[in-house]
């Protein structure tokens, strides 16, 4: 053999032997490799989409949250309305006791009838008080301080003709209660 067939051979067992070794690499270590990059890549992008996806829910329950927390605020505004349709008499009492506190005589505290409206009850009342101006004035600033939802429709403030220091303060109250019976079925 000469000399240029054998390093020919040589150089053909080599090449042979590096395409071997490339294949082999490319079998055993490179594609093996590259599964386990495309597997993670897709879970990487799996996970992408779920961080992605719960920013969303955050933001939905965030907002609903929020409504939650509205509703929870009205529901804590209309507790006092329910339960004073039930203690309409306490109601009553509390006001006489507030006007013997005050030194007020309470000549008259007349409930009117109640009047349905779509969801709640008006109920009127007539009361007339008496004392000195001080006192009623005081009264009147008691009353407001009540939790139940009331207001003053109408106050008319006279002085009695016979004592020099006393004064009539006849008010028609009206005290919102709880829910009619009228009520729509869409509330």
């Amino acid at each position: 053999m000469t000399l240029v067939t054998r390093r020919r051979r040589i150089g053909l067992w080599t090449t042979a032997l590096l395409a071997v070794l490339a294949v082999g690499y490319a079998l055993v270590v490179f594609l093996p490799r590259q599964k386990i990059l495309s597997r993670k890549q897709r879970r990487l992008l799996e996970r992408q989409r779920f961080i992605v996806a719960s920013e969303r829910l955050r933001t939905a329950l965030q907002t609903a949250d929020g409504e939650l927390q509205q509703l929870r605020d009205v529901c804590r505004r209309w507790q006092p309305i329910e339960s004073l349709a039930h203690h309409l008499p306490t109601y009553f009492a509390r006001l006489t006791e507030t006007a013997e506190k005050e030194d007020l005589a309470v000549l008259q505290l007349t409930p009117g009838d109640p009047q349905p409206l779509k969801s709640l009850q008006r109920q009127p009342v007539e009361l007339t008080v008496a004392g000195s101006f001080p006192n009623v004035f005081a009264y009147l600033a008691e009353v407001d301080k009540m939790p139940q939802i009331a207001w003053i429709d109408q106050i008319e403030i006279i002085p009695e003709p016979d004592a020099s220091s006393i004064v009539r303060c006849r008010m028609r109250l009206v005290v919102f209660t709880g829910f009619s019976d009228r009520r729509e079925k869409s509330d």
